[in-house]
């Protein structure tokens, strides 16, 4: 499954996971991998928090666990 993921304005975007049809979402990003997502269409909202401070893999680590593990599980 391929996933297309464009940011705008730094906290809001729109992921394309094999569809047509972009999933939106809004997000809160802070150091060492503190993330939160909001995605309205799957009445869904994510936290995660990670201990990966100054870390340049930690955009990454956390990016992969919300679109290969938590958006697939949303959409079956």
């Amino acid at each position: 499954m391929e996933i297309y993921s464009t940011v705008i304005n730094g906290g809001c975007g729109a992921i394309q996971q094999g569809s047509d049809k972009p999933i939106t979402w809004a997000g809160a990003f802070g150091n060492g991998g503190q993330r939160a997502w909001v995605v309205p269409s799957a009445e869904l909202v994510v936290i995660v928090t990670t201990g990966l401070y100054d870390a340049p893999e930690a955009d990454t680590v956390v990016r992969q666990i919300f679109t290969k593990y938590v958006l697939p599980a949303v959409e079956g």
